[in-house]
């Protein structure tokens, strides 16, 4: 567990965490740029927290959830995925 800021409805540890909650047109403390969390994808401009999106959209329309999005690069999943492999090698 750790201490995240909430921009809409994700939770982000960027920069310095003050458990602040923002809202679409606030002004933020953390860099311009697109941040993606499980649940959605943060747009952050000129200061501003502008826009929430709950999934990306791929270049022919379809609708990719975050989650699985996420997953594959999330280190804590990839320690765990190795960790059971490293069990199950040992049960053979």
């Amino acid at each position: 567990m750790g201490v995240y800021d909430y921009y809409g409805s994700a939770q982000l540890k960027i920069g310095h965490v003050s458990l602040k909650t923002y809202n679409v047109g606030d002004d933020v403390p953390i860099p311009d740029g697109i941040y993606l969390d499980p649940s959605a994808a943060v747009v952050i401009k000129d200061g501003k927290f502008v826009a929430e999106f709950p999934h990306l959209t791929s270049k022919w329309g379809d609708k990719m959830e975050l989650g699985p999005l996420l997953e594959p690069i999330h280190p804590l999943l990839n320690v765990m995925k190795d960790l059971e492999a490293e069990r199950e090698s040992q049960e053979e």
